[in-house]
Order: structure tokens, then C-alpha cells, then sequence
């Protein structure tokens, strides 16, 4: 007579099976995404909020770094960090996208849920507006100091 651990031995699946199966959510073939792939958007989704964050204080340390004699207003140096946060921001979303576009929107949006990744784009959106929110501003207060001579 075989024992019940002999029989749910025989019906367990392997861990390491089990371990790929579980990156692969129901219903995609395996050349439909992979893991690297996925945690490449997560890179890029941290990546881009992370450059959004510290684009003002990376602004006040370039302008701290450079000779005063050589300094520009504050407002130049911002505006370069936040210009490179948004490429980065859009970057990342046309990751996103780009995933939502080959799996189907439901099913990547399914896999932004299981790979709990939906707040990073909640966040790398909203920082998407902020940035060009604070982008516009900066340009307007640039414009509007401006300086002319005529000669």
C-alpha cells in the first residue's frame, strides 16, 4: 500500500519548475515576454521616478560644484535635470507601452499587476506632469528675464 506522502510526492511539481511557471502568468507562451524583459520595465520605471526626484537637488549641487564666476541662474540647471528626467520618464513609459501594445492591454495589465508594478507607473506618470509642469515654468521665468539690447 502506498502512503500519502508517497502519492502527493508523486503529484507535487518541481520547485524549480514551479519557479518559472510562476513568472509566467496563465495564458502567455513563453515567447510572449520573458523575466528579463520585465525587469528591465522595472528598472526603467524606478529609474526614470528616481531621476525625476532628484532632478531640483541635483540641480542645486551642479550650480554649489561650478565656479561662481562661471555660474548660471539656478533655474538653468533645473531645467536641464528635469529635461533629462522627462526622456527618461518617456523612455520608461514607452516600455510600458510597448509591452501593453505586443501582450494585449489587459494581459500586460494583468502582468503589471502580478508583478506589482502598477504603482511604478502610477507614479512614473504623475512625475511625467510634474516634470512638465516644472519644464513649462521654468522656460515662462526664463523668457521672461530675458535681456535685449538693441544696438
Amino acid at each position: 500500500m502506498v502512503g500519502w506522502a508517497t502519492r502527493w510526492a508523486a503529484r507535487s511539481v518541481n520547485p524549480l519548475v514551479a519557479t518559472s511557471r510562476h513568472l509566467q502568468p496563465r495564458g502567455l507562451s513563453s515567447s510572449s515576454f520573458s523575466a528579463d524583459e520585465v525587469q528591465d520595465l522595472r528598472g526603467a520605471l524606478l529609474g526614470a521616478i528616481e531621476a525625476a526626484e532628484t532632478a531640483s537637488p541635483s540641480a542645486t549641487q551642479l550650480m554649489l560644484e561650478t565656479d561662481p564666476s562661471a555660474r548660471s541662474p539656478r533655474s538653468t540647471y533645473e531645467l536641464h535635470y528635469a529635461e533629462l528626467a522627462l526622456v527618461d520618464i518617456r523612455a520608461a513609459l514607452a516600455k510600458r507601452d510597448a509591452l501593453r501594445q505586443r501582450l494585449g492591454v489587459e494581459v500586460a495589465d494583468r502582468l503589471l499587476k502580478e508583478e506589482r508594478l502598477q504603482v511604478a507607473v502610477a507614479e512614473c506618470l504623475m512625475a511625467r506632469d510634474r516634470t512638465a509642469r516644472i519644464i513649462e515654468t521654468l522656460k515662462r521665468q526664463q523668457e521672461a528675464n530675458e535681456v535685449t539690447c538693441d544696438t
